[in-house]
């Protein structure tokens, strides 16, 4: 679907943000500026986080309080996959009520749980996006 606007981005993040359930995990794919932490700041606001949703390219990890706890990776930084050990990555998959987002998640392709969602999204230009939701979360959304 195509994005022409913020205003565009925050209904697709309230519409996302209905449909996810606990221990998702969204990988979100696109280029530098693409939007991804800005999706996944409008999430948060959805899911009445008060947390400023910031990216978490050099901590790895930002967790967000809300109605379930949300856990926001980014993997740019990583040189190589195994440099994934040293954070012990895969707790974030498993707690109790809560969502995962990782931004980058190339880095990441063996450590990557069995089931997950993916968002891609594509820069148009300045303001217009074209995104694409694979996985549960897709089928989910269609239901809905």
């Amino acid at each position: 679907m195509v994005i022409e606007n913020l205003n565009d981005l925050k209904n697709l993040a309230k519409r996302i943000a209905i449909n996810l359930k606990e221990k998702d995990v969204i990988l979100l794919k696109g280029d530098l500026g693409a939007g991804k932490t800005s999706l996944v700041t409008y999430i948060a606001e959805f899911l009445n986080s008060k947390d400023k949703v910031s990216s978490p390219s050099f901590s790895l990890v930002n967790i967000y309080r809300a109605d379930i706890v949300i856990n926001h990776l980014d993997l740019y930084r990583l040189e190589e996959e195994k440099e994934i050990e040293s954070f012990n990555f895969e707790d974030y998959f498993y707690p109790i009520k809560s969502l995962t987002f990782i931004e980058w998640p190339e880095m990441a392709k063996s450590y990557l749980p069995k089931k997950y969602s993916t968002i891609e999204i594509i820069k148009i230009d300045d303001n217009k996006r074209d995104i694409n939701i694979f996985g549960k979360l897709k089928e989910r959304m269609e239901e809905n």
